[in-house]
């Protein structure tokens, strides 16, 4: 039997680069005898063809965990809804997501729309990573099953091999999701200069465009080496958090502006 893995990340975001990374391992583990199928989620559509062509009744589809189901990735969730409408008689496993559907019109209106593509599937289960998550799937997609579980990049160990640790690493988001005020973010980065004589600037998103595979398991040894070859790390992303815990790194966690 084929496990799909529909919408992978080769973007240029990490921490959904290594949900990617650690949902293929987590399935090659758990299902040694099944063939792991990734799909790109720029070859959303042709992978959809190509998957219907070679598909068995047994198969089984997933789609990426992370943050991106509500409306503010909206080409996401509209990918995730083709995706899980494409195969309505396989079974379909998402794997750990954040619920961040806003109270706006738009995002009212978005979580009109999920409800109604996923409640019209009979296999479909739907993980999500934290308490609040899980409630308001249960609220809002009562024929959907829904289950509780951490992040699947939670699943990894990278502790190894040890290094020496030296200074301080600041993992900062720039982006809509940022919750620090730039007086905050300044205090912050000035505090870090005068307690550490080597403060390095490491964001869990790069900018770098197309990579390949191999590309992208070295940029996530990359960023896992810089943690644990730090003393501390400051972080408002939750893969920033994720990356110490499994590198086994002390953090210092600032909250985003979801759950």
């Amino acid at each position: 039997s084929k496990v799909f893995i529909f919408l992978a990340a080769n973007y240029s975001n990490l921490g959904d680069v290594a949900i990617t990374y650690a949902q293929e391992k987590f399935i090659q583990n758990t299902l040694p005898n099944h063939k792991v199928v990734l799909i790109p989620i720029n070859k959303t559509i042709e992978g959809i063809v190509f998957a219907k062509s070679i598909l068995n009744p047994s198969d089984c589809i997933t789609t990426v965990g992370g943050g991106n189901f509500g409306d503010l990735y909206d080409q996401i969730e509209t990918l995730r809804q083709l995706v899980i409408a494409s195969f309505p008689n396989n079974k379909i496993i998402s794997f750990p997501q954040t619920f961040d559907f806003s109270n706006s019109s738009i995002g009212k209106k978005s979580l009109e729309k999920a409800i109604s593509v996923y409640s019209k599937h009979s296999n479909l289960s739907f993980f999500v990573r934290e308490q609040q998550s899980f409630e308001l799937m249960q609220r809002h997609f009562p024929k959907v099953k829904v289950f509780l579980t951490p992040d699947i990049v939670l699943s990894l160990d990278k502790s190894q091999p040890q290094m020496i640790r030296n200074g301080v690493t600041l993992s900062l988001r720039a982006d809509d999701e940022k919750l620090l005020t730039s007086e905050q973010n300044e205090s912050l980065i000035n505090w870090a200069k005068e307690t550490f004589s080597n403060v390095s600037f490491y964001d869990t998103h790069i900018n770098k465009g197309n990579l390949s595979e191999q590309q992208l398991d070295e940029e996530l040894n990359k960023i896992w080496n810089q943690y644990k070859s730090s003393e501390l790390v400051i972080t408002d992303r939750l893969h920033g958090m994720i990356f110490s815990y499994i590198t086994n790194t002390p953090c210092l966690v600032f909250l985003n502006n979801n759950h």
